[in-house]
């Protein structure tokens, strides 16, 4: 089971958060929270969205009411298992400046920097 304090937000949406500090385990917390609501797909249900130590839940309040998602996600929130944030994974995002890939030119400058000392930094 997962510690989360679970508010309104306006008249449709509500926030369950993990403490009031970012660390490892809040993080887990929030991902874990998130798959299970994710999997979950109840009608009425309209975003699941992650932050760092709360998850926001979007609902629409013609399809359902504040007390019934205040219930989903309390019950997503108990039925939590562990979430698969530890695992991490490396990206490599290929970048390309000047020559085949655009111009630069020395006289052309980004804010405060040439295009030459661009190249450099």
């Amino acid at each position: 089971m997962l510690d989360v304090d679970i508010r309104p937000v306006g008249d449709a949406a509500v926030l369950a958060m993990f403490g009031d500090s970012i660390d490892q385990a809040s993080v887990n917390a929030v991902w874990s929270l998130t798959q299970a609501l994710t999997r979950s797909k109840r009608a009425g249900m309209l975003d699941v969205v992650p932050a760092y130590a709360s998850v926001l839940v979007r609902f629409d309040p013609f399809v359902t009411d504040l007390p019934r998602i205040m219930a989903i996600v309390r019950g997503a929130a108990e039925n939590a298992g562990e979430s698969d944030a530890a695992r991490s994974r490396r990206l490599t995002i290929s970048v390309c400046f000047g020559g085949e890939c655009g111009i630069l030119r020395s006289d052309h400058y980004c804010g405060w920097i040439s295009a030459g000392n661009l190249a450099r930094e």
